[in-house]
């Protein structure tokens, strides 16, 4: 959680990409935060993604 929030991850991003994993993947039963901390990994790098691509989107358009 420490490497989480120290590369800018907020919080409740956090605790909403736990609440996330445990029901997602209920028939997998994630019995560790290390499971939660990979899917929190993936969400992030997914909304930064898609960040850039309405950003670049709009740059474009200003073109």
């Amino acid at each position: 959680m420490k490497a989480l929030t120290a590369c800018g991850v907020p919080i409740d991003f956090i605790i909403s990409g736990i609440y996330y994993t445990f029901i997602a993947f209920a028939d997998r039963r994630p019995r560790s935060f290390a499971y939660c901390a990979e899917v929190v990994k993936e969400r992030v790098r997914d909304e930064r993604y898609a960040a850039f691509y309405v950003l670049f989107s709009r740059r474009l358009m200003n073109w």
